[in-house]
């Protein structure tokens, strides 16, 4: 079900099991890449960013089989090709380029879509402080070819952007000769280095994390043989389900991690804030519409939650501020821009102080007016959920950017009681 679709106010009801983390699928692929056994993911992703990492794993030397229960990867590390398609997924190029620069041979890794703009000067900044030789565009734009071998040594970061390069880095140095330690200014979205952390040590593989600003790496270290790893239920997609409910209806999510390391888990702290309707226990989280209260809230470690908790600010009584404007402008797309000139095109007030963003509250008006996507998934959703209770009905462009992470959203939605019209 996709582009462009036309929105109608909608009750969103019912129960819904929410789609695995494509961010532990990934971390588990790369895993995977490096054992010298057999890894079974089950219950992965299957999101179109996580078959851009099965497609590297098997540029890697990775042999992929697809199974009843998940995916069987048995790894074989080397340079089967020499040209790396990372997809659309900025983690995918950032992740796999120190992977990559541990086989000495030249290997390019490129991308499609909005990836070959978005710049990757850090990946080239941390790698030729060792024995690698990166070369981008004049621009520091994608391709990135690579080439020399990683070795140890001592590494410094700047975590204030991203930290899909130190989680790379975290993977490919236990493999080298000698001991390393990475320091990291400026560390944003911890939680996702929490996530890294825990697949290592599922593959049997160890780091010291000294609070997020010095990381030691032992060299030598061996990844496990044959390791059998599920995955959880993402809560980035789940957050999306449950601003849903809380703007406008009551959904249960199911078999969901209630204690998850994951990031975006904090959109719980926000529903309590604004006060909507909750009820959690160790698997389930229920939400349900009441009215809600204004809110403010920092996304600096949880960047991914800002465009579904712009379209819940929308649904607030008062002015809400979301702080981390800075995070947004190498995503997808400049996701500062795109959530203040949407808003503002359906009648909402938004503007951009500084790192911040303030959203007054009030009606969605949309009178059939098309809202373009910017080809970003998560902009997608977030016009989805500002539909809710919209003055009229919006109709999306380009609506089919939702399978880099949510393939099915708007199936399930329209399951849930979404009011959608596909217009051919």
């Amino acid at each position: 079900m996709y582009s462009p679709l036309t929105i109608r106010a909608s009750d969103i009801n019912g129960k819904a099991t929410v789609l695995p983390s494509k961010s532990i699928t990934q971390r588990a692929i790369a895993a995977a890449v490096l054992t010298k056994g057999d890894t079974t993911i089950i219950n992965p992703s299957y999101a179109s960013d996580t078959i851009a990492a099965l497609d590297i794993a098997q540029c890697l030397g990775a042999a992929v089989q697809f199974t009843t229960n998940g995916i069987c990867i048995s790894g074989n590390f080397h340079a089967k090709s020499p040209q790396i398609n990372c997809g659309e997924s900025g983690l995918a190029m950032r992740m796999f380029a120190p992977i990559a620069a541990l086989i000495s041979d030249t290997i390019v890794l490129n991308g499609l879509g909005s990836l070959v703009k978005r710049p990757m000067s850090m990946v080239k900044k941390a790698l030729e402080q060792s024995t690698v030789f990166v070369k981008l565009s004049e621009e520091d734009l994608p391709p990135l070819v690579i080439y020399g071998k990683l070795l140890g040594g001592d590494f410094l970061l700047d975590g204030s952007q991203t930290s899909q390069l130190l989680t790379g880095m975290l993977m490919a140095l236990p493999l080298v000769s000698d001991d390393s330690t990475i320091t990291v200014s400026q560390m944003n979205s911890k939680p996702y280095i929490d996530l890294t952390i825990d697949v290592l040590q599922e593959f049997g593989v160890n780091v010291k994390n000294s609070n997020y600003q010095l990381f030691t790496i032992k060299g030598n270290q061996e990844y496990q043989r044959s390791v059998s790893l599920k995955v959880e239920s993402d809560w980035g997609a789940a957050a999306f389900l449950l601003v849903a409910a809380a703007i406008n209806g009551d959904i249960e999510l199911e078999d969901i991690n209630t204690h998850s390391k994951q990031a975006d888990i904090a959109i719980l702290k926000v529903l309590e804030t604004v006060q909507a309707g909750f009820q959690i226990t160790d698997s389930t989280v229920r939400v349900w519409n009441k009215p809600l209260s204004a809110f403010e809230f920092d996304t600096s470690q949880c960047p991914d939650l800002f465009p579904a908790l712009a379209a819940l600010a929308v649904h607030c009584n008062g002015t809400s501020i979301i702080t981390g404007v800075d995070r947004l402008r190498n995503k997808e797309s400049d996701r500062a821009f795109a959530i203040q000139s949407i808003l503002n095109l359906l009648g909402v007030r938004a503007k951009i102080l500084g790192n911040d963003m303030h959203i007054v509250g009030g009606q969605v008006v949309g009178d059939y007016q098309t809202v373009d996507s910017f080809n970003d998934h998560r902009i997608a959703m977030m016009i989805a959920l500002l539909a809710l209770k919209s003055k009229g009905p919006i109709t999306l462009g380009n609506s089919a950017c939702v399978k880099k992470s949510f393939p099915d959203f708007f199936s399930e939605m329209q399951q849930l009681g979404l009011r959608i019209r596909t217009k051919y």
